[in-house]
């Protein structure tokens, strides 16, 4: 499918923009690149990126050169910590409007750390607009935005509404961890030259996000510089 039929869907469906949550490291990459890119490029380019348990395993799937969004704050949603990253850059819809003809947008039907390299085409994705529109749940963070572009690389523009940061609320160290973090991104934002802000993600009372990163190594290797 191409970016405008799957926009028009995701708004039929209340969807209202697009995120895309990653570690602090691999985000300073990203933004060096100036567009959200593949692992695969991050890694020919020689760039840093953090480790990600499914690293292996998309190799094998053949998603290793893929772009993944997601129609939802997967953070705000279930009140913890997104295991992708602190870092979320969001999206408006618009942003699939600007994709090239090239550029096709699939959608999945199940977290791909589900699928087996055997796996059909058919099952790990909605064939088609008219399956996308009857199957697509708003909200369901199962079913991811996979951007499959010749490039790898989908650049910012102006389509980048801002860039989300965790705060590691119940850590003694906090403050210090956070504005580390957010100078990292600020540097890699400048020279990318994307006209946005990095700001401190605010929770609701009951997010469990500042527990969660005091219980585990999740901080050290999320907020990594």
């Amino acid at each position: 499918m191409k970016g405008p039929e799957v926009r028009a869907i995701l708004e039929r469906h209340g969807v209202r923009g697009l995120h895309h949550a990653n570690s602090v490291k691999t985000s300073c990459s990203l933004l060096e690149i100036g567009g959200l890119a593949s692992r695969q490029i991050v890694e020919q380019r020689g760039l840093p990126q953090s480790v990600q348990y499914t690293d292996a395993l998309d190799q094998q799937l053949g998603v290793w050169g893929d772009i993944f969004l997601d129609t939802v704050d997967i953070h705000s949603r279930i009140s913890n910590i997104n295991l992708y990253g602190p870092v979320l850059f969001t999206f408006d819809l618009d942003f699939l409007d600007d994709l090239d003809e090239e550029t096709r947008v699939l959608i999945t039907r199940s977290n791909p750390t589900r699928w087996k390299t055997t796996t059909s085409h058919e099952d790990r994705y909605f064939a088609d607009a008219d399956r996308l529109d009857e199957g697509f749940s708003a909200g369901d963070f199962n079913q991811m935005l996979v951007i499959r572009t010749p490039t790898k690389v989908i650049k910012f523009s102006d389509k980048l509404d801002r860039i989300v940061l965790d705060y590691p609320s119940l850590n003694k160290d906090a403050e210090e961890i956070f504005d580390k973090a957010q100078h990292a991104l600020v540097r890699s934002l400048g020279k990318s030259l994307v006209g946005t802000d990095v700001i401190r993600r605010h929770c609701r009372i009951n997010c469990k996000c500042g527990a969660t990163y005091e219980a585990s190594s999740a901080r050290t290797q999320y907020f990594e510089v």
